[in-house]
């Protein structure tokens, strides 16, 4: 785990010298009803175009792991196995996953 938090703080001070406005992420939310508690990190970048508009940005580095569970049969493992281990995109595109 530690090693996970090293590689995120390294990804965002490497997006703060390209000049975008970076930071770690925490959300934790507890067991609600059948929903288990859980926590998920992510690096939340914010792009400046030079006007008026921004483009925010969600970095997760180890996103195919939100997807494990506990016995997942073969079909389940290959479609898992499609999907990239690094996610890069809007927060309205994760919410696509």
């Amino acid at each position: 785990m530690a090693e996970k938090i090293k590689r995120k703080l390294g990804y965002q001070q490497s997006a703060q010298l390209l000049k975008f406005d970076a930071e770690v992420r925490h959300s934790k939310w507890p067991k609600f009803d059948k929903v288990p508690a859980g926590e998920y990190e992510y690096i939340d970048v914010i792009c400046e175009r030079g006007t008026s508009h921004a483009d925010r940005l969600i970095v997760d580095i180890d996103s195919r792991s939100q997807f494990e569970i506990a016995q997942p049969t073969k079909s389940y493992i290959d479609l898992t196995a499609c999907l990239a281990v690094i996610f890069v995109g809007s927060a309205r595109n994760s919410l696509k996953l």
